[in-house]
């Protein structure tokens, strides 16, 4: 069961990738919503763990 999830959100992923790329495209598709919705989520996960990374650092990151 892990290795499908796994796969299938690899799958959105790339759908999402493809979907970032194009943004001016617009689309009703709402699997194509999803990916752009996961493509955003996966960018801000990215940044926050950044952020907290840099917390972490001595005197803050700053």
């Amino acid at each position: 069961m892990h290795e499908s999830a796994c796969a299938a959100h690899r799958g959105l992923r790339d759908r999402a990738s493809a979907a970032v790329a194009a943004p001016e495209a617009l689309s009703t598709d709402p699997g194509d919503l999803v990916a752009r919705a996961y493509a955003l989520l996966e960018q801000e996960a990215q940044a926050w763990q950044q952020r907290q990374r840099a917390d972490l650092l001595p005197g803050g990151g700053r």
